[in-house]
Parts: C-alpha cells; sequence; structure tokens
C-alpha cells in the first residue's frame, strides 16, 4: 500500500481512536467526512496522539485560550 498525504481522518477512525468528533472540530483536526474506510495505521495515530498529545510526532496538542482580562487605565481627576 502506498501512503501518501490525505485529506484528514474518518468519523470512524476519530470514533475508534477514542476522540469524540466534537472535539476534533474544536481542535480542528483535519477531518475527511466523505471517507468511510478505516486504516488502522491512522487509527493508531489518533489513539497515539490523543493519549499523550505532547509526544505524538509532528503534531502538538492545541492550545486552551485563555480569557484575558483586561483593566481600564482609571481617569484622572482634574481640579
Amino acid at each position: 500500500m502506498i501512503e501518501r498525504r490525505g485529506k484528514g481522518f474518518s468519523r470512524g477512525e476519530l470514533s475508534e481512536g477514542g476522540l469524540p468528533m466534537n472535539l476534533a472540530l474544536k481542535w480542528h483536526v483535519p477531518v475527511d467526512p466523505r471517507r468511510k474506510s478505516k486504516i488502522e495505521a491512522n487509527v493508531s495515530a489518533v489513539r497515539k496522539w490523543y493519549s499523550q498529545p505532547k509526544k505524538a510526532e509532528g503534531i502538538s496538542a492545541p492550545k486552551q485560550p485563555q480569557a484575558s482580562l483586561r483593566k481600564r487605565a482609571s481617569k484622572k481627576k482634574e481640579t
């Protein structure tokens, strides 16, 4: 079998790998909704990435957005 870069993971690969679809979409994981096949190499890649995101090859875990709290500068009162 020839390995080549694909458009994304199939829904079956994500569910078998343990990554929920809503979380995959939130993290911008490439998903190809037209694919129906499950390739075991892709399933193991999803499992490896989802269970240990920092140690996965070439993919890092998405950063959680931090709520930015902005403080307004106090107005100076001129008397």
